[in-house]
């Protein structure tokens, strides 16, 4: 779908780039100037790149909409089906991974006072277990607040020290108070 959406835009705007060229082409081989008649073919391949371009953003947002629709079905079948806590978990990570596009993401729940234990991830290894301190971070910020946070710049090196990030989502979990944390790898 997204594949689809980029080719649409690349298709627009190789028209136009092949009709500017053609035209200038044109104005070198025959030393004439542009005019007015040139200059209206190329406002209406301009005006029809334009719309295949919104076109292919409405229709980017649509199919967004629907995996969306689709992951958040799928967690509420898992859990009416009565499969495992950990698995429901797990299979909110993932979903939340693949469709932000991230490097990997985790849930974290509270373990003690001031601290929430990274219990399931969808990424590197090193995730699991990982104890993250709330006092001072972004992390216990969210957990206060209740609501979600997007972190980059300075504040990054506070989220998950396990691994590089450099920038990620922060969504409360407020029944359970903890987090949804959904990054992106520093070397992306």
């Amino acid at each position: 779908e997204k594949e689809l959406a980029v080719a649409a835009r690349r298709v627009s705007m190789a028209l136009v780039d092949e009709v500017r060229k053609e035209l200038e082409g044109d104005a070198q081989r025959g030393g004439r100037a542009f005019d007015e008649g040139d200059e209206a073919v190329v406002l209406t391949l301009a005006t029809a790149a334009g719309v295949a371009i919104d076109n292919a953003r409405l229709y980017d947002a649509a199919q967004r909409r629907e995996r969306w629709r689709a992951a958040g079905a799928e967690v509420a079948t898992a859990l009416l089906s009565g499969t495992e806590p950990e698995e429901v978990l797990r299979l909110v990570a993932t979903r939340a991974r693949v469709l932000a596009e991230a490097s990997y993401s985790c849930i974290a729940l509270p373990v003690a006072a001031g601290h929430l234990l990274v219990e399931v991830g969808d990424g590197p290894p090193e995730l699991a277990g990982v104890v993250l301190a709330l006092a001072g971070t972004p992390l216990g910020a969210v957990v206060a607040t209740g609501e979600p946070l997007l972190v980059s710049g300075d504040a990054v090196p506070q989220v998950l020290s396990a691994c590089p990030v450099s920038s990620a989502l922060l969504v409360p979990l407020p029944t359970v108070g903890g987090l949804l944390i959904v990054a992106s790898a520093a070397d992306e």
